[in-house]
């Protein structure tokens, strides 16, 4: 699983974007826990992860950009209410995306 805090945010402010292609391409990656201070997550920022099967999306983010799982290999995804803006292409065709 990917520690999203310590991988990216320990060289960045918090409360910001989760950068644009910022996990892209890493196909070994299964899982993804995104850390309560991330507020929006950019342009493909997990595109082409094949092998991702589970991301958790917290409360507060409150945009998901174009593209930024797309080509991975989720089947469901919780999406939380305070998510306002869900870009073009964001997932698979066939995820399933749960809002709460």
């Amino acid at each position: 699983m990917l520690d999203v805090a310590q991988e990216y945010y320990e060289k960045s402010v918090l409360n910001m974007p989760l950068g644009k292609e910022a996990f892209s391409g890493y196909t070994s990656l299964t899982s993804v826990v995104i850390p309560s201070s991330v507020t929006m997550i950019d342009y493909n920022a997990f595109a082409y992860c094949t092998s991702l099967t589970s991301v958790v999306i917290p409360e507060g983010v409150t945009e998901i950009g174009f593209g930024a799982f797309d080509n991975c290999n989720l089947t469901s995804v919780v999406v939380p209410k305070s998510v306002r803006k869900i870009g073009h292409e964001v997932f698979n065709d066939d995820v399933e995306i749960i809002r709460e």
